[in-house]
């Protein structure tokens, strides 16, 4: 079977279907968005069908085809690994001409390179049980579906390149496009060393073959100080459904004549996480200050992760 094909019948699947699906849902990156919307409308596919046109709800897909049966032992699954799973964006590529029942398109995509959300992905594999016909797991992010030929022009886009996310929260569709059920991650994992695995401390034998545990959050937090410069663009959480956290964030919120508006919002989802009482009218004289000191300074965070990879 065409591999176009198959692609359209997951995408069918997730939707309408009763096969389940894990995914990272990302934060709302306005560049991202910018570029969403900045597609030609001349060039999208069905664009008054929801299931095509631009992706309102940029994610990474995990595992799809989960079946039913295992959706109590994959949430249980999910809710052991440690909150420190991050995704390196690259740049825009596209499915070719891709076939359906509605006529053929390209699918406009963002690759991603992610060990973490790998290794989640083979130990899924390995333990719930699930339908797909791809033996190989490769990560992207759809943002548009376009009309046949339209999505090369858009190959080789690198401004997202680098950037790189940490998520907390995994998302569980039942097959509904617009239910998501939120699983958040285990927060903090007191003593587990390196390779301590999605279990160790955390309990329950379930780790991927050398994932390296995560240290804990006095740890991390002290590391905070001695980021060098980098390509890395970093942002703390996940998009989650209704967490007022993230939608209390406007876009005025995020205007500054010096800096841009994703170091800005990178920055009051990190400081407001540390906050007892998250505020972000008291965190964003702290982001600007510490932006005054470095413009990327929440970007900046590529060693925070050095002690975390395998």
């Amino acid at each position: 079977m065409d591999k176009s094909l198959k692609y359209k019948e997951f995408y069918q699947d997730l939707t309408e279907g009763t096969n389940h699906c894990v995914m990272v849902g990302l934060p709302k990156l306005q560049s991202l968005t910018e570029f969403i919307q900045g597609i030609p409308e001349a060039d999208l596919f069905l664009p008054e069908n929801r299931s095509y046109g631009r992706e309102v709800k940029p994610h990474i897909t995990v595992l799809y085809g989960i079946q039913p049966v295992s959706e109590t032992v994959t949430k249980n699954i999910l809710s052991k690994i440690p909150a420190r799973i991050t995704a390196t964006l690259g740049e825009v590529s596209v499915f070719e001409n891709c076939s359906s029942p509605d006529g053929n398109f390209d699918v406009v995509k963002v690759d991603v390179s992610s060990p973490h959300l790998t290794r989640i992905n083979e130990a899924l594999r390995k333990t719930v049980e699930y339908k797909n016909d791809y033996p190989d797991y490769k990560p992207h992010v759809t943002i548009a579906y376009v009309k046949p030929g339209m999505g090369k022009k858009f190959v080789g886009e690198n401004k997202f390149k680098g950037m790189k996310f940490l998520f907390e929260v995994f998302l569980y569709s039942n097959g509904s496009r617009d239910s998501h059920t939120a699983v958040p991650m285990l927060k903090e994992i007191m003593g587990l060393g390196q390779g301590g695995g999605y279990g160790g401390a955390a309990g329950g034998s379930i780790a991927a073959v050398g994932w390296a545990g995560t240290p804990s959050s006095a740890q991390t937090s002290n590391r905070q100080q001695s980021y060098d410069a980098g390509r890395t663009s970093y942002m703390q959480g996940n998009t989650v459904v209704n967490n007022s956290l993230y939608d209390t964030i406007r876009p005025e919120d995020l205007k500054h004549p010096k800096f841009s508006a994703d170091e800005i919002r990178a920055g009051l989802i990190w400081e407001m996480k540390r906050m007892e009482f998250p505020d972000k009218v008291k965190a964003k004289p702290i982001v600007i200050k510490n932006l005054e000191k470095n413009p990327k300074y929440y970007s900046d965070l590529n060693q925070y992760f050095n002690s975390d990879k395998s």
